[in-house]
C-alpha cells in the first residue's frame, strides 16, 4: 500500500519502488522488498445489523437505508406467504419493508413511518395477513395518508397482484421470476435480482401453476422466464408449462441456492448481506436494499457445517464486506467468523 495508507489503483504508488498498487496487489506482496511475503488470504470486514427482535430489525435497516421515504410497505412479521413477492414493489417504489403483528398496529412501526413522513402506506397480503384493524390504525396516524391493500385469495393470487403493480410502475419487460410458493428461501434468495431488474415474481407450486399465476403470465404478455430453485421445489413438469426458461438458479440446499444466484447475477459485488436461511423476516427486508444497491443476500445456517458452500463462494469471490441481518440467535458471531476464517 501506499506510505500515506491510502490506495490509489490507478497511478504509481509513493513507495518509490516503480510498481504501482494494482501490481503490488496482483502479486501480494511489495515486488522490490525481498523481506514481504505474499498475503496468502484477503481481508473481509463485518457488520451487523440487528435490533431486539425482527421489527426492531426492519426499522433499523429503515432508518439507515432511508432518511425520507414517500412509500412504505407492510407485511405480516410472523408468516411468509404474502410478504414473499413484496421485494420487488418495494425497490421501485423506494420504499421499505416494516413488519408488523397481525391484528394491532406496533407503535414503533407507527412512529417509523412518521419519521419517513410516508405519503402512501401499502398492505401486501390480505386480512389474516394483517388485518383491517391494522389498516384503520395506520389511516389514524394521518388522516391524509393513502392506505392500501394488495392481497389476491391467496399467496399465489397476491403474487399475481403485486407482479400487476410491478408491471404497472415498469412497463411490460415480458419477463418474471418464478419461485416456491410452498418454501420461503429460494423467493428471497432471488427476490435480490428480481428487485434489481424490476421483474415481478410469481409463486408456483411444485407440480403446478396456479389459475392466478397462468392468468399473470397472459396478461402480461410474460415471454421470458427464471426460475429459482432445484426440482425438489418447481418440478420439471412446471417448467415444461413456463414460457422460454431462460435460466435455472438452483443448489441442492437453500443456501446453495442463494450461492447459485450469486454467482449467476452478482459475479462483481464487492459486498453481500447474509442472512438466516431458516427464517424469513431478515432476508425479506434487506431484499430491497440488496436490488438497489446490486448486492447480493446469502442464505447462511446457524449450523457451523451448513455454510460450505456460502464460505467457498465468499473466499473465491471479490467480496471484502459481510453485513448480517438479524441477531445471534440465528446467526451466531461464531457462524459470521467462521465464513471469513
Amino acid at each position: 500500500t501506499d506510505r500515506d495508507g491510502k490506495p490509489d489503483v490507478t497511478d504509481p504508488d509513493d513507495d518509490n519502488d516503480g510498481f504501482t498498487d494494482v501490481e503490488e496487489k496482483a502479486k501480494g506482496t511489495d515486488p522490490k522488498n525481498q523481506n514481504s511475503k505474499p498475503d496468502t488470504g484477503k481481508k473481509i470486514d463485518t457488520a451487523r445489523i440487528a435490533g431486539r427482535d425482527r421489527i426492531d430489525t426492519a426499522i433499523d435497516i429503515s432508518k439507515k437505508f432511508f432518511k425520507k421515504s414517500k412509500a412504505v410497505i407492510v407485511v405480516r412479521h410472523d408468516l411468509f406467504p404474502d410478504s414473499m413477492t413484496a421485494s420487488v414493489l418495494a425497490k421501485l417504489k423506494d420504499a421499505p419493508i416494516l413488519l408488523n403483528p397481525t391484528d394491532r398496529l406496533d407503535s414503533r412501526v407507527g412512529d417509523e413511518i412518521k419519521r419517513l413522513g410516508a405519503e402512501e402506506v401499502i398492505i401486501v397480503g390480505g386480512q389474516d395477513s394483517v388485518s383491517e384493524k391494522v389498516r384503520e390504525e395506520l389511516k389514524a396516524y394521518d388522516a391524509d395518508k393513502n392506505v392500501e391493500r394488495i392481497a389476491g385469495a391467496d399467496r399465489y393470487g397476491t403474487s399475481e397482484m403485486v407482479a400487476k403493480r410491478v408491471v404497472g410502475i415498469t412497463g411490460k419487460k415480458n419477463t418474471a421470476v418464478l419461485a416456491s410458493g410452498q418454501l420461503f428461501p429460494d423467493a428471497l434468495s432471488v427476490g435480490t435480482f428480481a428487485s434489481r431488474e424490476g421483474y415481478p415474481i410469481l409463486l408456483v407450486k411444485k407440480n403446478l401453476i396456479p389459475e392466478e399465476v397462468e392468468r399473470a403470465i397472459r396478461d402480461l404478455d410474460i415471454n421470458k422466464t427464471y426460475i429459482a430453485g432445484g426440482l425438489d421445489t418447481i418440478s420439471r413438469l412446471v417448467e415444461a408449462k413456463l414460457p422460454n426458461v431462460v435460466e435455472r438458479m438452483a443448489g441442492k440446499t437453500r443456501y446453495e441456492t442463494s450461492v447459485a444466484i450469486a454467482k449467476s447475477k452478482f459475479k462483481d459485488s464487492k459486498e453481500a448481506f447474509i442472512a438466516s436461511g431458516e427464517e424469513f423476516a431478515d432476508a425479506l427486508v434487506i431484499s430491497p436494499i440488496s436490488g438497489k444497491y446490486n448486492l447480493p443476500t446469502l442464505l447462511v445456517s446457524s449450523r457451523a457445517n451448513g455454510n460450505q458452500e456460502v464460505k467457498g463462494y465468499i473466499k473465491d469471490s471479490k467480496i471484502n464486506k459481510l453485513v448480517a441481518i438479524g441477531g445471534h440467535r440465528y446467526i451466531p458471531s461464531s457462524i459470521i467468523d467462521s465464513l471469513v476464517k
